[in-house]
């Protein structure tokens, strides 16, 4: 009798694994949103690929001389390995696209988008004029002019935009350490990215957006593994129909792991193998490692984890900071009953007696105290660093760029932060 209960319990077991399985792969909460794609009608396949002396020496600002309606009057064009960004300014918006030669012409592929909006479609551009200075034969560059189309969703695109070459980029604003960092590592809409926040896959695409840093956040499973997940509850704004709900925390890392997929089908990552990501497979610059309340059990794990990160960052002469941020007082007090604790980079969003108590190398107050720029100064004489989170508001962005001396600001908006600051 024993045994045909045992065997029943187990083809229960199976039987409601595999009903889980049946439920993530068969249902989710997708909105449908469009990434364009070129396929057969596309010319890049026809193309060789730009060399990095070739991408750099058309990166800069531009005016928009046709297109203005849809772009703005000015674009920033930037280079991320073999993406290139334009921020446009205009409704957030921003083209990803991918270059080659052909022929000695210079062509851009890829498609725009305004954020947090479906509105998308494919584009494309010729340089027109200025390819003999971007090919190294001229040394005028004040001529470039890039010519292109855009359209709707998947529609061949139709509508004219010209692009003019201004400037270069100020190189002090390239040289500086100044962090664009993005909020929960995808901002505000991750429906609206072709992947989902806290992911290790969005950690591979983030740059591409503007960003140089990236804010994520961990908690701490039932079984004590520290992973990577923003809200306090698996819900449909996060993750695809399963058989989860409730707390994250009371669940082991495998049932997370296994059991859940996000909205955009990935897996959610431990802290461990998403640090790997981002030191091995990004150039990311800071990671804000944000200690959510209820993480207050692994604040040991966390620091482990980081730490073997920037060892592992050391050894790959990678040039990136990695903190973790102490964001509740519960979260202080528990902090300082670690062994060593003032020799742990932190981040302290708290006040900054706190701040010196932790030997936190960073402070980041919230954006609605100011720029507090007195305070950030002070800071500054002793060699530590300021960044506020998180500014949204396109007005305080550019106030906060032109009249405070914060390092950096988290930001759902990594396009339009990069459009103000590289503009400057």
């Amino acid at each position: 009798m024993k045994s045909i209960k045992k065997r029943l319990a187990v083809l229960f077991s199976i039987t409601i694994f595999v009903l889980s399985i049946f439920l993530l792969n068969s249902c989710s909460n997708e909105l449908g949103v469009i990434f364009p794609e070129w396929g057969e009608d596309g010319l890049l396949d026809e193309t060789t690929p730009l060399t990095s002396d070739m991408r750099a020496r058309f990166e800069g600002i531009y005016n928009v001389e046709q297109g203005s309606d849809q772009f703005g009057s000015s674009v920033i064009i930037q280079w991320n390995g073999n993406w290139v960004s334009i921020y446009t300014g205009k409704s957030t918006g921003y083209l990803l696209m991918q270059g080659g030669n052909l022929d000695s012409v210079v062509y851009l592929e890829g498609y725009w988008r305004y954020q947090n909006s479906a509105q998308t479609g494919l584009a494309q551009f010729r340089m027109t004029q200025g390819s003999d200075f971007v090919f190294g034969t001229s040394s005028d560059s004040t001529n470039i002019l890039l010519e292109g189309t855009w359209g709707n969703e998947q529609e061949y695109p139709q509508n004219t935009v010209k692009f003019r070459f201004v400037r270069k980029i100020k190189p002090e604003l390239l040289q500086n350490k100044y962090y664009i960092i993005s909020h929960h590592g995808s901002g505000g809409g991750p429906e609206y990215l072709p992947h989902t926040e806290n992911t290790n896959e969005i950690c591979k695409v983030i740059e591409r957006y503007g960003a140089n840093g990236i804010e994520v956040d961990v908690r701490v499973s039932k079984d004590g593994v520290p992973f990577m997940y923003h809200d306090n509850t698996l819900n449909p704004r996060l993750i695809r129909k399963g058989s989860l709900v409730g707390k994250p925390e009371d669940y082991t890392f495998t049932e997370l792991n296994t059991l859940v997929r996000l909205i955009h089908g990935e897996q959610i990552p431990s802290l461990a193998s998403m640090l790997d990501v981002i030191v091995t497979e990004t150039t990311l610059e800071f990671v804000y490692v944000d200690c959510k309340p209820t993480s207050e059990p692994g604040l040991g794990t966390i620091a482990a984890i980081c730490e073997s990160a920037r060892q592992k960052a050391l050894s790959l002469n990678r040039d990136i900071e990695i903190y973790m941020a102490i964001t509740t007082e519960d979260l202080y007090n528990a902090f300082l009953l670690l062994p060593n604790y003032q020799s742990i980079p932190t981040i302290c969003e708290l006040d900054i007696e706190k701040l010196n108590q932790m030997n936190s190398q960073v402070w980041s107050p919230r954006f609605t105290e100011g720029t507090q720029n007195s305070e950030v100064a002070s800071l500054h004489s002793q060699g530590k660093k300021a960044i506020t989170w998180t500014v949204n508001i396109p007005d305080q962005m550019y106030q906060y760029l032109n009249e405070g001396i914060f390092d950096g600001m988290l930001t759902d908006y990594c396009t339009l932060l990069a459009y103000y600051y590289y503009g400057q």
